[in-house]
């Protein structure tokens, strides 16, 4: 099984200009964002077989959170389980298990 990794061409020599009047504001976020984007993915989740997602970038404390996750198997195929036990870690390093209920009809 061959997998591809991602790829970025920046089509200019001039990325060493945003750094005027601004310093390196402008141009360690464009290129942090970049390497997020690009391997963000390997490094959150650890397994090319998993891909969690929620409905919105931030929370106030207390509401509720929707999680999609698109789990596959040890062989790539779609998990078929009804229910599969996550484990949750909070900013302040609690953790607690939480089911994740499969979607009729998801992918």
């Amino acid at each position: 099984m061959t997998f591809l990794n991602p790829i970025l061409l920046l089509g200019t020599d001039n990325a060493w200009r945003w750094r005027r009047h601004v310093g390196d504001r402008l141009h360690t976020r464009f290129w942090g964002q970049i390497i997020q984007r690009l391997a963000g993915s390997r490094l959150v989740e650890h397994s090319r077989r998993a891909s969690v997602q929620t409905d919105k970038r931030r929370y106030r404390p207390g509401e509720q959170i929707s999680i999609q996750a698109t789990l596959h198997s040890d062989d790539w195929q779609p998990l078929t389980q009804e229910t599969v036990i996550a484990n949750l870690r909070s900013g302040d390093g609690s953790e607690r298990e939480i089911a994740l209920r499969a979607v009729p009809g998801g992918k």
